[in-house]
């Protein structure tokens, strides 16, 4: 068997040297790898042996060269393999991802194009493009066995040039809230592997992602958005960040449930940080104290902790659903719950999105044998601990006219925020302070909190995790937005409207996401997106939803298997050795993926379940203050460059890059996604992207036919009414001091009890009526506009479907205005459900 040598790192040099661009040059018996800082000043040389195939030889050299010393060293190299053909340059490249060998020689791959997606504190974060797999050996391409070809063409099939992720400086395995909260005993580089999706390439060369190496370079899979939310000068970035695990990775239907080691099938950690870019880095100027302009909420997404898989040989759409193994002590799903304990903290909250009740049975199965499981374990953990387990069938409430999806998701979006905070790096504005709210960040003593810890952590599932999944962690995002903006002193309280500019921004990046996971696992995009569950275009929705659901099907029932083939070869669960089967030549992958199978972990109690240190806060305000101030752990510590330059030169460097020409047209913040891009004044006027904007509620300016006589079957319902508003003012107490429903009073002294009767005993009087009681001030000022009647409606129809800016630009104060806006949407409350409803305000 092949045995690989790992490089030997020198773990005496202290600080790693940041090597964002690369050059392999290649003589007969040797690679030689040369790396170099932003600046170009500071190089290091990796040596690889091409005589051998059974072995990797790396050999790192110790040395730091600087220019000088590096063209000597290369014009050595060159003069000493004159005779055998000298040295050549290969290619140029910004990181290596690993190595990888088959069933013959050794490969390196290496990242040949990028592009910078994100930035973070300064620190870029760039999605990889280009790459290259290279033959280490020298012997030709004609000696490859039919074998060795079939794995580079699984190898292949893994495109890396959608979805991966990398960082120089940041490390992106962790959370923000992690990087900047380190303590001295965890103050070393060490990545979280279960995110490293090149973990296995990179242990194949070097020892091991704890080393000091500067060639490491971890990569993620998953996905990573940023846009600019601009509130009147004040720039703010929204950065999405999904992390899928490389544990039990693999195809929708072929990775279900959990396995023995309790990870989960789509295991997703998803992180959304918003923070004020009112300098570059992650600290002030002077003492390196921290930036208190950040902020990230935590959320993770993963199928259900049982042994449950489902059968795909009879082609179904929608397999049936079985339990194959049953626990009664519930061993793997309490090995996942104590795997975000460690992780997060304390509660961990489970939302169940799936089936509750079916005429056959499938995933109903699920729910019940998932809540017997946290009934279980939860008898156990102390009563603070307890897990929160919240069951709710979504598809049922989406199909009910009386139950709103998003109140529903929203209240506990709320809830889940409230228990488990958010991370803030810094105090909260003393305005906030001076509200006295009941969102204010404030001790026992009722002072300011110097920052806020998330502990705990919301976790969503459906059954595949994706659609249901998304719209509810968008709901989240949308909730922990206002919290975050409200930290920031954006906004006064931490409400967001719906229908703003900055929650559609945000919406847009979820459904991205939402369609790159997906991809991801399910091979098609969100089959029901938010736009879904909003009903809006609906029949435009439908045919997309059937397309999407065509290409899933399609996908799980022709692809899938050499997905999950290539994906195990990837991330190294399977090893090719002589002797043994081929991968293709497997009947199941479940013992590549359920690890010591004759071990059942008999040692694990199975009612002192978790881990001793588990419940602990993860995040303890007295033992993280210190080192939450003072930002140390992320990059620009670890890297260091000049000897008698500053310790952030580099990283500087990588940001402003003085040396290279640029234009605006180039640059990674003048092309992001921003508000600034789609927000529109009227009349000249600055609006407010956390604003609702009234002409976002129809996006064309031409009436339909079809729906313009919808609204007038609406508005004949209601004809006459206009008579009886005093009956009304009467009945609430309103008319003193009404001058202006002094002419309507005295056409209401004429009314008659018949037409009183009428009115009262209409089916939708009550809810009408409940809303006039409920109103506000301003509303019932204008309520003399307020009842619909033809003429009136159906000027306040056109205003708003056929002149939007027209209607948006009359002068504050006019009756109309506050009447029309709940009029209008009572229509279109109407046009969803057939039943008249003025909303009713929180």
């Amino acid at each position: 068997m092949a045995t690989s040598s790992h490089v030997v790192v020198d773990a005496t040099r202290p600080c790693r040297l940041v090597l964002n661009k690369i050059t392999l040059y290649e003589t007969k018996t040797r690679y030689y790898i040369v790396g170099s800082n932003p600046s170009d000043t500071r190089f290091r040389v990796l040596k690889i042996d091409r005589t051998t195939t059974s072995a990797l030889h790396l050999v790192e050299d110790d040395v730091v060269y600087d220019k000088e010393q590096i063209r000597d060293l290369l014009s050595m190299i060159e003069l000493g393999n004159k005779t055998t053909g000298g040295l050549h340059k290969v290619v140029t490249a910004y990181g290596i991802v690993g190595f990888i060998r088959f069933t013959g020689s050794y490969y390196i791959c290496l990242i040949t194009q990028r592009s910078a997606v994100a930035v973070l504190g300064g620190h870029y974060i760039y999605h990889i493009d280009g790459t290259m797999l290279l033959n280490i050996a020298t012997d030709d391409r004609s000696v490859r066995t039919p074998q060795e070809n079939r794995y580079l063409s699984l190898f292949h099939s893994v495109d890396m040039t959608k979805n991966f992720y990398f960082s120089y400086t940041y490390d992106l395995t962790h959370t923000l809230q992690y990087n900047m909260t380190q303590t001295k005993d965890e103050d070393q580089l060490v990545y979280n592997d279960m995110f490293v999706w090149n973990h296995y390439l990179l242990n194949t060369g070097f020892e091991s992602l704890r080393s000091n190496s500067d060639w490491i370079l971890p990569v993620i899979y998953g996905f990573v958005n940023q846009s600019s939310l601009n509130v009147f000068g004040r720039n703010l970035y929204i950065t999405l960040i999904a992390r899928r695990s490389r544990f039990f990775a693999g195809a929708r239907f072929l990775k279900r449930g959990v396995n023995n080691q309790g990870y989960v099938a789509n295991e997703v950690e998803t992180e959304q940080i918003v923070h004020e870019q009112i300098t570059t880095s992650f600290h002030r100027p002077g003492q390196l104290f921290g930036n208190p302009v950040y902020t990230a909420y935590v959320q993770h997404r993963g199928s259900i902790p049982l042994y449950w898989s489902q059968d795909t040989s009879n082609m179904t759409p929608k397999p049936p659903i079985e339990i194959n193994t049953v626990d009664p002590y519930f061993s793997a799903a309490a090995l996942h719950l104590d795997h975000l304990f460690k992780r997060y903290g304390s509660p961990v909250i489970l939302l169940n999105l799936i089936k509750r009740k079916e005429r056959v049975k499938r995933e109903s199965k699920l729910g019940s044998e998932f809540e017997q499981a946290i009934s279980y374990l939860n008898q156990f953990l102390p009563e603070r601990n307890r897990l929160l387990y919240i069951a709710w069938d979504m598809s049922r409430a989406d199909k009910n006219p009386k139950e709103d999806v998003f109140e529903v998701l929203e209240e506990i979006s709320e809830q889940a925020i409230q228990r488990t905070d958010f991370f803030h790096s810094g105090p909260e504005p003393l305005a906030n302070m001076l509200r006295s709210t009941r969102y204010t960040s404030v001790d026992a003593s009722g002072a300011r909190k110097p920052f806020r810890l998330q502990n705990g952590v919301l976790r969503s599932n459906c059954i595949d995790c994706l659609d249901r999944t998304n719209t509810a962690q968008n709901m989240t995002g949308r909730c922990a937005l206002g919290y975050q903006l409200y930290a920031l002193g954006v906004i006064p309280k931490p409400f967001v409207a719906f229908d703003s500019e900055a929650v559609n921004l945000l919406n847009d990046m979820y459904r991205r996401m939402g369609n790159t996971i997906a991809l991801q696992y399910g091979g098609s995009q969100l089959v029901n997106t938010i736009e879904s569950y909003q009903k809006i275009n609906p029949w435009s929705n439908q045919s997309r939803d059937m397309i999407e659901t065509f290409r899933r099907y399609y996908s799980n029932s022709f692809i899938d298997s050499d997905k999950q083939d290539a994906i195990n070869l990837f991330l190294g669960n399977f090893v090719s050795r002589m002797g043994e089967p081929s991968l293709w030549e497997l009947g199941t992958d479940y013992h590549l993926h359920n690890k010591d199978l004759t071990n059942r972990r008999l040692d694990r109690s199975y009612v002192h379940w978790w881990s001793d240190d588990a419940l602990r806060s993860k995040y303890e305000t007295a033992k993280h203050i210190p080192r939450a101030m003072v930002i140390h752990p992320i990059g620009p510590r670890h890297h260091l460059d000049e000897e008698n330059e500053h310790p952030l030169m580099s990283y500087w460097i990588e940001y402003y890059r003085p040396r290279l020409y640029t234009s605006f047209s180039r640059l990674f913040a003048f092309n992001m996604n921003s508000t600034l891009k789609k927000t529109h004044g009227l009349n000249g006027t600055d609006v407010s992207p956390l604003a609702s904007i009234d002409a976002q509620w129809h996006s064309g300016t031409i009436v339909d036919p079809t729906e313009a006589q919808e609204y007038q079957r609406y508005v004949n319902q209601f004809k006459g009414q206009v008579h009886f508003q005093a009956h009304w003012e009467d009945t609430l107490g309103l008319t003193s001091g009404a001058q202006h429903l002094t002419s309507a009073s005295k056409q209401a002294d004429a009314v008659d009890d018949t037409k009183v009767s009428y009115l009262t005993n209409h089916p939708d009087y009550a809810t009408y009526f409940d809303y006039v009681k409920s109103a506000n001030t301003a509303m019932v000022t204008g309520f003399a506009t307020a009842v619909p009647h033809a003429s009136d409606a159906t000027d306040v129809y056109h205003q708003y479907m056929q002149s939007t800016e027209a209607f948006l630009a009359q002068p504050a104060g006019q009756p109309r205005q506050l009447a029309s806006h709940p009029q209008y949407e009572a229509y279109r409350h109407w046009l969803k459900t057939g039943k008249f409803r003025f909303p009713k305000k929180k």
